[in-house]
């Protein structure tokens, strides 16, 4: 059966007239086995653009842990946000620092997009070089959940694939 539909029954150019089965085929009797098989059109995996602030204070970078439940629990990444599809990306990322950590941040310049595709979405995260404003900011954040890293202790956290690769990116540019 599979080599029948490899060689004859294909898709694209069934050769009908050579077929064993064509006696007993519905497609060939109706005269539409050339709009067979009905493929339907894929859906479209939605995107969503995010953003991730690589902030320095003085020799540290500060990484957050995601909530235990949920993707990628109880792994590390950069603090930023989930979505940020029709503002501007720096901006987004300044408010939602403020609003989750109470730090206020200067954006020095992009450190990258980075892509990855889920079962069921995309994420386009487009990374930012910051640095605080004020020192005595560190001591606004919990110290729970978030923490600050020296480059070369980041290959400790687990992350997911977006956060390792800006920590990768990272830990090259400062130890070149």
């Amino acid at each position: 059966m599979m080599d029948l539909g490899a060689t004859i029954c294909t898709p694209r150019n069934p050769d009908c007239l050579n077929c064993p089965l064509k006696g007993q085929c519905l497609a060939f009797k109706k005269g539409n086995q050339t709009v067979r098989p009905v493929f339907t059109p894929k859906s479209k995996i939605p995107l969503r653009v995010q953003t991730a602030g690589v902030i320095e204070n003085e020799s540290r970078v500060l990484i957050t842990l995601r909530p235990e439940k949920g993707l990628l629990g109880g792994m590390w990444e950069f603090p930023g946000s989930s979505a940020c599809i029709e503002e501007n990306k720096s901006a987004c990322l300044k408010r939602e620092v403020i609003r989750r950590l109470g730090l206020n941040i200067r954006i020095l310049e992009p450190f990258g997009v980075y892509k990855h595709a889920y079962t069921h979405f995309r994420v386009d995260m487009h990374a930012f070089l910051c640095r605080l404003t004020e020192s005595h900011d560190t001591d606004k954040i919990p110290r729970k959940n978030n923490r600050w890293v020296r480059a070369d202790e980041l290959d400790r956290f687990p992350m997911g694939r977006l956060a390792r690769k800006i920590a990768d990116k990272y830990i090259s540019w400062k130890t070149n």
